[in-house]
């Protein structure tokens, strides 16, 4: 879900590690390397979910993804943030969630770690 500019984003190095809490407005600023989650969501045919983007992102508006996601506060774990991003974009409660992979992407204009 959208986030709001106050709230504190961990900041990490190339290799995930944290090397500050700032406040998210000050990250996007400044395009700062944080954590993100994606959460690829498939029933149990093996569907893959696959929704619209909102037209008001700032990254990729519109387009089709097939990741439900977003950046966990200061102090959120990977997993918290999964399960509480698929609540706050789709409405459903989880069952345990399994990481599959972990990315580091610096790209422009953002950047982060995505597990």
């Amino acid at each position: 879900g959208e986030k709001g500019s106050k709230e504190l984003l961990t900041v990490v190095d190339s290799i995930g590690r944290e090397i500050a809490i700032l406040p998210r407005a000050y990250v996007e600023k400044f395009n700062l390397l944080i954590p993100a989650i994606g959460v690829l969501v498939h029933n149990n045919r093996g569907q893959v979910y696959v929704h619209q983007r909102s037209a008001t992102k700032s990254l990729h508006a519109s387009y089709f993804d097939m990741m439900v996601g977003g950046l966990p506060l200061a102090g959120e774990s990977p997993s918290e943030a999964a399960r509480n991003e698929v609540g706050e974009e789709l409405g459903i409660r989880t069952g345990p969630l399994h990481p599959l992979f972990t990315v580091t992407w610096i790209g422009s204009p953002k950047r982060g770690v995505l597990t």
